[in-house]
């Protein structure tokens, strides 16, 4: 069993603002930018709308694809700094009218002091960008078994020791990307970020239920793992308790309940 312990230390108490007790909207507009990650296995946003209708909110959500066309045409450049120079992203944030737009890090953002830089002097771009458009900024901690996969095949596809050696690096990497950009003064006025630990989540889930059960490939979740991404998504956008919550998608009932108790143990735990 893995020793979370330090990454606990971390990733706890990251941000003076937000809580549990913050009163939930009965309605949300919500961006996720990304590529596959939202319609590999169904992806995540789908259960993020079935949490969310099961819920009674009144959710409309979408990534790119909705706006910019199918895969071939809604494609974005995974990293930030790159999405900063791409007029549809820009031009869609500005004129969305959206309450939340989702960004997602990359496992390499934060392995190297240089290109960590670089990413949080993107990210600080854009999240004066979408606060400016009226949108609150969540970050969606990439997986991070990417950087611990041994090999191609997919029973060896996954070592989740290795993926933990790195993830106190990755995970303070979001800590400085959340510190720097609450700091920011935009309108004379500090705003909030949600990060939502999407990483460790799945490092649990590949504990929990295995490789086979949770990776659809080497970069990609199962229809399950997205199930539960959605639900952690749900969970931190919304503050609702996924755990009343009666949307089971295609999870057993057993694996649901191990998904929304963690969950709601990262929410309460992981601000």
């Amino acid at each position: 069993m893995l020793n979370r312990m330090p990454l606990a230390v971390l990733f706890c108490s990251l941000s003076v603002f937000g809580s549990l007790t913050a009163e939930a909207d009965d309605s949300y507009k919500v961006l996720f930018l990304g590529n596959s990650m939202y319609f590999v296995s169904g992806g995540s946003v789908t259960p993020f709308k079935g949490f969310c209708s099961a819920a009674g909110i009144e959710c409309e959500a979408a990534s790119q694809f909705e706006y910019f066309g199918p895969p071939l045409l809604g494609r974005i450049n995974p990293f930030i700094d790159n999405q900063l120079h791409d007029e549809r992203i820009l031009s869609l944030i500005k004129s969305g009218g959206f309450d939340y737009v989702v960004l997602k890090t990359r496992p390499t953002d934060f392995l190297d002091e240089t290109t960590a830089q670089v990413t949080v002097e993107a990210f600080k771009e854009m999240h004066r960008l979408i606060v400016t458009s009226g949108a609150q900024t969540v970050i969606y901690m990439q997986h991070m078994m990417e950087i611990g996969r041994v090999g191609l095949g997919l029973s060896e596809r996954v070592d989740a020791d290795a993926a933990f050696e790195t993830m106190p690096q990755i995970v303070e990497g979001h800590r400085k990307v959340r510190a720097e950009l609450e700091a920011m003064r935009i309108n004379d006025e500090q705003h909030s970020i949600l990060l939502v630990p999407v990483g460790l989540l799945r490092i649990d889930g590949t504990e929990e239920f295995g490789v086979d059960a949770w990776w659809a490939d080497r970069f990609h979740g199962t229809e399950l793992a997205e199930y539960a991404t959605g639900c952690m998504l749900y969970a931190y956008i919304t503050k609702n308790d996924p755990r009343t919550n009666t949307f089971g998608d295609n999870a057993t009932q057993e694996q649901a309940e191990w998904i929304k108790n963690r969950v709601w143990w990262y929410r309460t735990n992981f601000q």
